[in-house]
C-alpha cells in the first residue's frame, strides 16, 4: 500500500508543477518591449550562461561526491555516538 502512495506522489507532484508552469506561461502577457540589441549578443549570452551553469553543477557534483566518499553516511552514526 505504501509503494502505491510513493508512486502516486512521484507522479502527482511533477504533474502539478507542470500544470502551474503551463498556466503561468499562458496567463502572462507577451513582452511589448522591442529587442534593440543584436541577436548574436543574445545567443552568445545564452550559450555562455548554459556553459557556466553546467560548469557550476559539475563542480558542485564533484565536490559533494568527494565529500560523500570521505564521510560515508553509514559510518557517521559511529562518529556521532562517540
Amino acid at each position: 500500500m505504501e509503494q502505491t502512495a510513493v508512486k502516486s506522489k512521484k507522479t502527482i507532484f511533477p504533474l502539478i508543477y507542470a500544470a502551474v508552469m503551463i498556466a503561468a506561461h499562458l496567463g502572462m502577457p507577451a513582452n511589448p518591449d522591442k529587442i534593440s540589441i543584436s541577436m548574436e549578443l543574445i545567443q552568445t549570452f545564452r550559450i555562455l550562461t548554459a556553459l557556466t551553469i553546467g560548469m557550476f553543477w559539475g563542480i558542485l557534483a564533484v565536490l559533494f561526491g568527494s565529500l560523500w566518499d570521505r564521510f560515508i553516511p553509514t559510518q557517521n552514526r559511529e562518529i556521532v555516538m562517540v
